[in-house]
């Protein structure tokens, strides 16, 4: 229980004019000195009797860094309540507001940097209708915030256009099922006749070539900062040779994800999402139709022999830009 500053103008008033009236017999201090006490008894009592505050709380979806996304909160109190939230891995960090009980409300968050993150702890602050009084609830639970690598448009250099060239493609001949949009797909895999009937976004998927198709194998060394480079530069790089058709197998330290799993980009983006410092072997990377090592804060890339950093594969004066279309992920 914690008084405020109001709360301790009216109990200071109070004792002020009832030590004023004792010492000096103005009975007239006792219209200030009573109300003023009277009033703090009952916003004390009032305050704690409160009950714990109930909390609900609807999350963001995942999404990839950069994209901006809505915090939805209510919390059912029989006071006045304001809130303080903790949170990570977004823009802001921090949230402290008043709240009407009740009431969903919603405030903005962008993500900021890739990986698990959490929303918490929350500190639920309530007061008497006269905010005299305040009394402090700690939530420890907090949500989970997965945030996505930054995705980036492509723009090929010779040695991955003549890769993709060469490469396998996914037969488009035969049907295989439908399944939601989901963030780093090109808009052109969009079966529009079906989005329009769901009120969302659908893509078709095809039965890949039992052969050929692009390896591409990846690693982060050293610290975080190198992991959130590669992992830039593979989802970047996948999504651009999805959207040409390339059937892609993508090797990491924490596991391997290919076209012929089912929701193979959304599983890609959860893997480099949660992707830490870690090697693969040598042998597997000297195999590979490309190569990603994140090193010295750079995704370097490696294509037949070439080496060179994911910048040079990117649209020119676009190097940090967000621009892929990034609808709500699917769960298919």
């Amino acid at each position: 229980m914690t008084v405020t500053r109001r709360g301790w103008v009216v109990i200071c008033s109070g004792v002020l004019a009832m030590a004023a009236g004792s010492m000096h017999g103005a009975r007239a201090l006792d219209a200030i000195a009573v109300p003023a006490l009277v009033c703090s008894v009952l916003a004390f009592g009032w305050v704690y009797s409160l009950d714990r505050p109930t909390v609900e709380r609807v999350g963001p979806d995942p999404g990839p860094v950069g994209t901006d996304h809505e915090m939805q909160l209510r919390v059912t109190s029989g006071g006045l309540v304001s809130i303080q939230e903790e949170l990570s891995g977004t823009e802001p960090t921090s949230v402290d507001q008043p709240i009407a009980t009740e009431t969903w409300i919603s405030y903005p968050i962008t993500y900021a940097q890739r990986g698990r993150h959490s929303v918490g702890p929350l500190h639920v602050t309530v007061s008497d209708p006269l905010a005299l009084f305040t009394r402090t609830f700690r939530y420890t639970t907090g949500d989970p915030i997965l945030v996505y690598p930054q995705l980036s448009p492509v723009s090929p250099p010779p040695s991955l256009s003549a890769l993709t060239a060469t490469s396998g493609v996914i037969e488009r001949q035969e049907f295989e099922r439908l399944r939601e949009h989901v963030p780093g797909e090109s808009l052109s895999s969009v079966d529009w006749k079906t989005s329009a009937k769901h009120d969302d976004l659908f893509v078709v998927e095809y039965s890949h070539a039992d052969s050929g198709g692009v390896t591409l194998v990846a690693e982060g060394v050293g610290n975080r900062q190198n992991v959130d480079a590669m992992a830039r530069a593979v989802a970047s790089l996948v999504a651009h040779l999805r959207t040409q058709g390339v059937s892609v197998t993508v090797i990491l330290p924490n596991g391997t994800v290919s076209t012929d799993q089912t929701a193979f980009f959304q599983r890609l983006l959860v893997a480099l999402a949660t992707a830490s410092p870690g090697r693969v072997s040598t042998t597997a990377l000297e195999s590979a139709d490309i190569s990603v090592v994140g090193r010295r804060t750079t995704a370097m890339v490696t294509i037949d022999g070439m080496e060179f950093p994911f910048t040079a594969c990117l649209e020119p004066n676009r190097d940090s830009a967000h621009t892929v279309a990034t609808p709500a992920v699917g769960h298919s």
